[in-house]
């Protein structure tokens, strides 16, 4: 059954990365610069400020296995949006084409918090988790136990953390906590790989235990 007496939340978008962009040491809730030991990161500031407007800039100024980035803006009220969210999609497949490892491959959206606390609004489509294989990292790429990013000059590439790979059972928690939360039920979808020819996939026996057959799946 679908859920009728849910208004979902619109989601408001505000800045897009095309590698992981190291929000939670960025200012403006993440969408500004990255701030290390009290000092702003150079080259990481909105990437319209840097005149980076187009994918191929961005490829241009960091690379195709970058470190410090920066971030397109994505603001309805001057269309920065739709051209922000081209050009992250444009870095991002240019990477892909080329092929070279990144440690932390996947892009990243940041959106504005929701307005209140009611998660039944939240118009959240699928958990997805992707199994993790050890002998797909790159061997070039695995950092060094406790590494951190630091601030360089422009243009260096710098080490990053392990990424981090939670097993099936971590997003079937997180699953059951948002069914028991709003009674809606929001399927577990396996992604096969990190890649363009991933395969999506829904298997009954992925879903969290503790969940009915008949179940509301989604607010209107």
């Amino acid at each position: 059954m679908v859920g009728q007496d849910h208004q979902a939340f619109k989601p408001n978008y505000r800045c897009a990365y095309p590698t992981d962009g190291d929000t939670d040491i960025r200012s403006n809730s993440g969408c500004g610069a990255q701030i290390l030991d009290g000092k702003i990161v150079p080259d990481t500031a909105p990437c319209a400020s840097l005149g980076i407007t187009t994918g191929q800039q961005w490829i241009d100024k960091y690379g195709a296995i970058p470190g410090s980035i920066c971030g397109f803006a994505l603001n309805p009220a001057n269309g920065s949006d739709r051209r922000g969210m081209e050009a992250m999609i444009q870095a991002d497949a240019a990477i892909l084409k080329i092929g070279s490892p990144v440690l932390m491959p996947w892009n990243e959206v940041v959106m504005r918090p929701w307005p209140s606390y009611a998660p039944a609004r939240i118009p959240l489509m699928a958990f997805f988790f992707v199994p993790y294989k050890q002998e797909a990292r790159s061997a070039a790429h695995e950092a060094r136990p406790g590494a951190r990013e630091k601030a360089s000059t422009p243009g260096t590439q710098h080490e990053r953390g392990p990424a981090r790979h939670y097993p099936l059972s971590f997003t079937q928690q997180q699953q059951k906590r948002y069914y028991d939360l709003t009674k809606i039920f929001v399927p577990l979808i396996e992604i096969s790989e990190a890649s363009p020819n991933a395969v999506f996939t829904y298997q009954d026996s992925d879903q969290a235990a503790g969940i009915p057959g008949i179940v509301t799946t989604m607010p209107q």
